[in-house]
């Protein structure tokens, strides 16, 4: 009998040891994509001044 609760203890450890890190990862994706997005903004906003500019010198 204790066998196997020692045996149910480290898969159950396990188990929760492998979605700890799964979490971790996903957080990780989110923050990548976060980043990205947030660079894209940045980019789109430049760009749409710089468009703002142009229009401005046209005039």
């Amino acid at each position: 009998m204790n066998m196997r609760l020692t045996i149910y203890s480290s898969m159950k450890a396990f188990a929760e040891k492998r979605e700890q890190e799964n979490k971790e990862k996903e957080k990780q994706k989110r923050a990548k994509i976060i980043e990205h997005l947030s660079d894209d903004l940045s980019k789109v906003r430049q760009l749409i001044k710089n468009n703002e500019e142009k229009l401005e010198k046209l005039n």
